[in-house]
């Protein structure tokens, strides 16, 4: 095992051109952050995120695209800040770690990945635009011997395109108050969905209903109208969907104003909205201006609504995440005397999970 792991680091060593300071004393991983790939994601004089190595008996797929929910695998992580090109950093027995520390994996084969995560839109690392990462490497991997995985982060996520059509389009507009909230450029994204008059009928105005994804949902959940809107049946109102996107850093802000996500709910109302208004041929007026949302955009919607009722003529939300918490994952937690959230009145675990599907707005 030894003699293949030495010709594995040291293919890795010359091919990442990295100098080992000392023989290591425990399992750790040794990631250099190139100059070019640094450059290449607009990183200059140096970055701060989140470094993970993800773990994985699996081939079927990179192992940074994990954890997945309902077979988790180990992987570990550490905060990094002012990391400059060109050098390295070392994830070992002190870092984080799923399901526990380093010293405890088991040892046998692994699939090893490194992903540096500095992007400030995306809740998933391995989506976030700019964030780096490495190949694979199979390494067989033992903590209760010494060793050092060498990874280079040479490889950036990309942005993926938007194709924009005659039916669906892209909103990207700069926010003046979340930029100067997190002393940095912020922009909001969102695509407008036309109802099949559109181009047909220029003289036409047409009310609104805004969009909000759940979790892990954004703007180009709009795509599946690709094709055009459905059309109106008879007797209805056709209208402009705006589908909006809740993702953050910090998974979904709901678009309320916090001290954490900054004024989102404002941006939207103030920002947005008009700019919608001013671009395409809407009923600008709340009894033509509607809110819906699944999950938790259900949540949002009810409190965009309840925060802007000026704003809005009327509410759907449907699956909305917790309104209050009489049943919060099947348990009241105002019940007295005080309900388990891991265990039912008969002693069986609760599930904190189910599969399911999310429907189409």
């Amino acid at each position: 095992m030894m003699r293949c792991f030495w010709l594995c680091v040291s293919a890795a060593v010359l091919a990442a051109r990295v100098i080992w300071a000392a023989p290591p004393q425990a399992l750790n991983f040794e990631v250099l952050l190139p100059v070019e790939a640094a450059a290449e994601a607009g990183i200059e004089a140096s970055v701060s995120g989140r470094l993970y190595v993800f773990l994985s008996r699996q081939a079927r797929r990179e192992p940074r695209f994990g954890p997945d929910w309902f077979a988790p695998e180990p992987f570990f992580g550490m905060d990094v800040r002012d990391w400059q090109p060109g050098t390295t950093r070392t994830l070992g027995p002190e870092a984080d770690g799923f399901p526990g520390p380093l010293h405890q994996l088991p040892a046998g084969e692994y699939h090893v990945q490194a992903i540096l995560d500095h992007d400030f839109y995306n809740q998933h690392h391995a989506r976030g635009v700019n964030n780096l990462y490495s190949e694979v490497r199979h390494c067989m991997l033992d903590p209760q011997s010494p060793q050092s995985v060498a990874l280079v982060v040479d490889r950036r996520v990309r942005a993926e395109p938007f194709p924009e059509n005659e039916h669906v389009k892209e909103v990207v507009l700069r926010s003046e108050l979340l930029s100067q909230f997190h002393g940095r450029e912020v922009v909001e994204r969102a695509a407008v969905v036309l109802p099949s008059s559109y181009w047909q009928r220029p003289e036409a105005r047409y009310p609104v209903v805004y969009l909000i994804p759940g979790f892990g949902g954004s703007h180009r959940d709009a795509l599946v109208y690709a094709r055009g809107a459905p059309p109106a049946g008879e007797g209805e109102v056709e209208f402009i969907r705006v589908m909006l996107s809740g993702q953050c850093k910090w998974g979904h802000h709901v678009y309320a104003d916090s001290a954490t996500n900054g004024p989102r709910g404002r941006a939207l109302i103030e920002e947005l909205i008009p700019y919608i208004d001013r671009t395409y041929r809407t009923v600008a007026q709340p009894t033509a201006r509607f809110v819906s949302g699944h999950s938790s955009g259900g949540w949002s919607s009810l409190w965009l609504q309840v925060t802007y009722p000026d704003t809005f003529g009327g509410v759907w939300s449907t699956s909305p995440d917790p309104v209050d918490f009489r049943d919060y994952q099947q348990v009241d937690l105002y019940a007295n005397p005080p309900l388990s959230l891991y265990y039912d009145e008969q002693g069986g675990r609760r599930p904190i999970a189910r599969r399911g599907t999310q429907p189409v707005l």
